[in-house]
């Protein structure tokens, strides 16, 4: 009986700006509304076999503001769909990563910004990394 092998990946990455907003992180919690959202699209391009993924943050104040705002930046695919949705700072343990205590912060938005990818993992990339796994 052959055993499936799984491939472990740790993503460490610095995200200093996402949907406009500067990021940072403060010892103190933050008081505004908003917050950070991980957010992972699935869909089929009608020229590729596979399901497609994007992943990527939004600031917004609540999960369904988060959802609505990505499947906005889906591009033409069938059956777009949220695969995952997180609220960042709830889903990353910070202190585990860096070692202490520290909260995500906002500054200044910039006027017009459109929604960016901080962390494009899509399917083809991952696949790879599977592959190289086994």
């Amino acid at each position: 009986m052959r055993r499936a092998r799984h491939a472990t990946y740790r993503l460490l990455a610095e995200i200093d700006h996402a949907d406009g907003y500067d990021v940072q992180l403060q010892p103190e919690p933050y008081k505004g509304r908003e917050r950070l959202f991980f957010v992972d699209l699935g869909g089929y391009d009608p020229a590729d076999f596979a399901e497609q993924h994007r992943n990527m943050f939004v600031v917004t104040e609540n999960l369904t503001q988060a959802k609505a705002r990505a499947m906005a930046t889906l591009p033409a695919w069938k059956e777009g769909h949220r695969d995952d949705l997180y609220e960042a700072e709830k889903a990353i343990a910070l202190h585990e990563v860096i070692g202490e205590k520290l909260h995500i912060h906002f500054g200044s938005h910039r006027n017009g910004a459109t929604t960016e990818i901080c962390l494009p993992l899509h399917s083809a990339e991952v696949r790879e990394n599977e592959n190289a796994a086994l």
